[in-house]
C-alpha cells in the first residue's frame, strides 16, 4: 500500500529552525557538492507564514538588519547603512509587515490598508522569509515534489549545477529555479 503523506506541510516549518539551514545560503547545492556545510538559520533571521514584524521589530544576521521601522518603511541595513528600502515611509501609521499564506510579503497600516507588497502571491501554502548570510532577503515556498522518504525532509529553490535536483545525506528532493 502507498505510504501516507503528512496531513499538513506546516509540520515541516515547525521543525527546529536549524534544520532550515538548507535555505540559508543560495549556493547551498554547490556547497553540498563540494562537501562544505551551509550556515544554519536562526530564530532571528526567519519570518514564517502568518508572522509579522511591527514597528521597531527586525530580523538579524550578523551585521545585517531587516527592520520594520516606525515610519512604515521596511529597510535592510548593513551595519548602520541602508542598502534596500520598501519606500513606504510615511504612507501610514502603526505599520506592520506580514508573511502571508499566499507568499506575498505585505506592509499594512494600523487601519488595515496595504501600503506596500512584494507582489509574490502564489497558491496558498507555507512560506518562509529568510535574511541570508549573503545579505539577500528571500521568500521560499512550498515544495513541488519530494520522495517523502524522510519525515523532516526539505526542498530548496536552489538548483544543482546540472539543474536536476540536489543530494542531501541520501535524500533526493526536486527543486525549482
Amino acid at each position: 500500500s502507498p505510504m501516507a503523506l503528512p496531513q499538513s506541510s506546516i509540520a515541516i516549518l515547525l521543525i527546529i529552525p536549524t534544520i532550515l539551514g538548507l535555505l540559508a545560503a543560495p549556493s547551498y547545492s554547490r556547497k553540498i557538492l563540494s562537501g562544505e556545510k551551509a550556515e544554519p538559520c536562526t530564530p532571528n533571521n526567519v519570518l514564517y507564514t502568518g508572522e509579522s514584524l511591527y514597528g521597531g521589530q527586525s530580523l538579524t544576521w550578523e551585521s545585517y538588519t531587516f527592520i520594520m521601522q516606525t515610519d512604515c518603511n521596511l529597510v535592510l541595513y548593513e551595519g548602520n547603512g541602508p542598502i534596500w528600502a520598501s519606500g513606504s515611509n510615511d504612507l501610514g501609521s502603526g505599520c506592520y509587515v506580514t508573511m502571508q499564506k499566499d507568499g506575498n510579503l505585505v506592509i499594512y497600516s494600523k487601519s488595515g490598508n496595504s501600503v506596500w507588497a512584494s507582489q509574490t502571491h502564489q497558491a496558498e501554502g507555507n512560506y518562509v522569509l529568510v535574511l541570508q548570510k549573503d545579505r539577500n532577503v528571500v521568500i521560499y515556498g512550498p515544495s513541488l515534489w519530494a520522495t517523502n522518504t524522510d519525515q523532516f525532509s526539505l526542498t530548496s529553490n536552489s538548483t544543482t549545477e546540472s539543474g536536476s535536483g540536489m543530494a542531501n545525506e541520501g535524500k533526493i528532493a526536486m527543486v525549482t529555479k
